[in-house]
């Protein structure tokens, strides 16, 4: 996922890429550690209690042999339902989350256009949407153990009935010739309940396996390969100082995915320390040139030059460790200055911050603070 471009259309948003890792990736696990064993004991415990109970009674092995296959027959149809609910549902999560994140990115817009009572509907409008889906999963779970109870209660009493009325006399066939002792009889209705015991142990992982598999869904789709970060499989970059250098563009063009052409071709030269702006309609391509010079993709033809070395795969890690960026709308954290500039960074000396914040101009303002920057203040 870090190696994807920020260009890329296809990317998941954040907030989506967020709930998926914390949120859904979650329901994997239970999926692949209780669901499996579950069903294996589900698959060969039954038929131990079948061959245990058939040299006594056919007709309590027949009976039991009966009701047993209609309950998978129900609980696979119940748990196609349910599988396209958790997808759904998970889905409808991911959206969620990723329209929280960008309004909550753009929340000074938001107030400075009016628009909070529309985001605030919009998000009452979602959350009402979600705890539909969320009842929708929860109906289901309570229809699978109620459909596995049922049968498993008819097959139980079936085989009861059966015991009494062999036992009164009524019922005198199905012991193989012989008539069943008390002691028997009891046996073959203490087994009757642990007949359908896994089931119902599988009844109460079937939630899992949907959740599991539209989670496992989720973290595919989230892995599918896209537009990839040229160098984002490199090596983290020397660190070493240089001075500005030199930035040639020859004919570059680029074309974004979906784009029926690529933009004019585009040449530039920007000495060292020239400060340069770029003007231009929204639309006209200044984002995407910077991009470009960033590396954060590759251009379809043409070519940037870093104090003349070309811009390409091999070099764009150790060419971007050398770049700043600076937001339109840069936040301040939570922390000390130490902290907002470092940005977690290791500093290579203890100079390093001093000399940043000369550099930045802020010396002075760490100066009227009387903060000492370089031991975190």
């Amino acid at each position: 996922l870090s190696a994807r471009s920020p260009l890329d259309a296809g990317r998941v948003p954040s907030g989506e890429a967020a709930s998926i890792l914390a949120e859904q990736a979650e329901a994997v696990v239970p999926w692949l550690a209780r669901f499996q064993p579950v069903r294996l004991k589900a698959a060969v415990l039954p038929l131990v209690i079948l061959a245990a109970i058939l040299p006594f009674s056919w007709t309590a092995a027949v009976v039991l042999l009966v009701a047993m296959p209609v309950i998978p027959v129900f609980m696979i149809l119940v748990g196609w339902k349910a599988k396209a609910a958790s997808a759904a549902q998970m889905v409808e999560v991911g959206d969620v989350n990723a329209f929280l994140l960008d309004r909550l990115r753009g929340m000074a817009t938001i107030r400075s256009l009016g628009a909070v009572e529309a985001v605030a509907q919009r998000v009452r409008r979602d959350a009402e949407s979600l705890r539909a889906r969320t009842m929708a999963v929860l109906r289901i779970a309570f229809l699978t153990s109620a459909v596995l109870e049922l049968f498993a209660a008819l097959g139980v009493a079936m085989v009861a009935v059966y015991i009494g009325f062999h036992l009164l006399g009524n019922l005198p066939f199905g012991a193989w010739g012989d008539k069943l002792t008390l002691a028997e009889g009891l046996f073959i209705l203490l087994l009757a309940p642990a007949f359908f015991e896994p089931m119902r142990d599988l009844s109460a992982v079937w939630h899992d396996k949907a959740a599991g598999e539209a989670g496992m869904a989720a973290l595919q789709r989230l892995a599918e390969a896209g537009a990839t970060l040229p160098g984002a499989q490199a090596g983290p970059p020397a660190r070493k100082t240089v001075a500005a250098p030199a930035l040639r563009i020859e004919s570059l063009r680029f074309r974004h995915a979906g784009a029926v052409a690529p933009g004019g071709a585009v040449s530039l030269s920007i000495a060292p320390a020239e400060h340069v702006a770029l003007v231009g309609p929204s639309g006209s391509g200044k984002s995407t040139l910077l991009s470009l010079i960033a590396g954060l993709a590759l251009p379809d033809s043409g070519r940037i030059l870093i104090d003349g070395q070309p811009f390409d795969a091999q070099s764009a890690a150790e060419l971007r460790g050398r770049m700043a960026w600076i937001g339109q709308a840069p936040h301040i954290f939570a922390g000390s200055l130490a902290q907002n500039v470092t940005l977690g960074r290791l500093l290579e000396t203890p100079d390093s911050l001093d000399e940043a914040l000369r550099i930045a101009r802020l010396d002075q303002v760490a100066a009227r603070r009387g903060s000492a920057p370089s031991r975190g203040g």
